[in-house]
């Protein structure tokens, strides 16, 4: 703002150059209101915003989860004028969708088509992903209703209450088919929902298709499907994946070491349990964080009163320091199971 005052003070005029390139630096720091601001003045100055000053914005407020904010910024640009391209459209689809507002994300990327910009890659790993989170993946069908094929896609195979392979392929084939090519970003979000719902042969198959076709799941997304596994019991699976992770150097956070050992006890592994669980102790973890997530919040929902005072005395004979508070929350989380 200084340097726009000294600007007008010697009646030099900011370009719409100048104006964009504030208004960026102050959304890269997270100044919204700073950059309302002066958008206000660019217009009381006479300087016309363009399509890239409402792109910054736009994207900007949906980085902050201020959707209302994007979407008035979204029709005042129309307001002027100005046609939204593909990023506008998918910066805003994609904000729809991380807040899981997929109806809206459904009916803005409708509009999208129908204005006669033609939705990228990008635009459809957004709704997907928003149609994951809330396990409508079948609802993917409607992604093709107004698409330049105007054909629906259906799969002769699943059925309308299930997600299956065939089906996935046949979405993946069709993105294919209207010029968009799925990328790692398409499988991955793909892969996410699979595990969400459970669905982890379906997710295996569909590893196999994307390594066929280049492409390799993040350790993210491996950390997603491991927890799937030991939802499902499938053990081994989990700790197969487990152990490729520590092959790569991943530090696996502790919510990962929580789902193994509560699925290890359930298959009543035990003397894996206790393996894992000291070797997790020289991970350099923080020693309350362990007791809260392993013990009081994985073991003690379990049920496993006698694994968990087991592995407190594992911990204290390793002289792992433990607070006095972490005692008392464990002591009292204890009485309870004792009630």
């Amino acid at each position: 703002m200084v340097l726009l005052s000294e600007m007008l003070k010697v009646g030099l005029a900011p370009t719409v150059i100048t104006y964009n390139t504030i208004i960026n630096g102050y959304l890269k720091r997270g100044y919204l209101d700073n950059a309302m601001r002066l958008l206000d003045l660019m217009k009381n100055n006479g300087c016309k915003a363009d399509e890239w000053t409402y792109a910054e914005l736009i994207s900007g407020f949906c980085k902050r989860d201020k959707l209302d904010s994007a979407s008035a910024l979204f029709q005042e640009m129309i307001k002027h004028g100005l046609s939204p391209n593909q990023v506008n459209y998918t910066t805003l689809i994609d904000g729809f969708s991380k807040e899981e507002k997929v109806d809206d994300a459904l009916a803005l990327s409708k509009r999208m088509e129908e204005s006669g910009c033609t939705p990228g890659v990008e635009t459809y790993n957004a709704i997907i992903n928003g149609l994951s989170k809330q396990n409508r993946l079948l609802e993917a069908e409607k992604l093709w209703e107004v698409s330049v094929l105007h054909e629906r896609v259906y799969s002769s195979t699943a059925s309308k209450n299930d997600v299956s392979f065939e089906l996935l392929c046949t979405l993946l084939d069709r993105m294919s088919e209207i010029g968009c090519e799925p990328n790692a970003g398409t499988y991955s979000t793909l892969l996410l929902g699979l595990s969400r719902e459970g669905k982890t042969y379906e997710a295996d198959q569909l590893i196999e298709h994307m390594e066929e076709k280049g492409f390799s799941p993040t350790s993210a997304v491996y950390c997603f499907l491991l927890v799937s596994y030991c939802n499902n019991l499938k053990v081994d699976a989990a700790l197969e994946i487990f152990d490729s992770l520590v092959q790569q150097s991943f530090r696996s956070p502790l919510s990962i070491y929580q789902s193994l050992i509560c699925a290890l006890c359930r298959r009543s592994r035990l003397k894996e349990v206790e393996l894992l669980f000291e070797n997790m102790l020289g991970k350099q973890w923080n020693d309350d964080e362990i007791v809260w997530t392993i013990l009081i919040d994985g073991l003690l929902k379990e049920k496993k009163f006698e694994l968990c005072m087991k592995l407190l005395h594992v911990m204290e004979s390793k002289s792992c320091p433990i607070s006095f508070q972490t005692y008392v929350i464990l002591a009292r989380e204890l009485s309870k199971l004792d009630g």
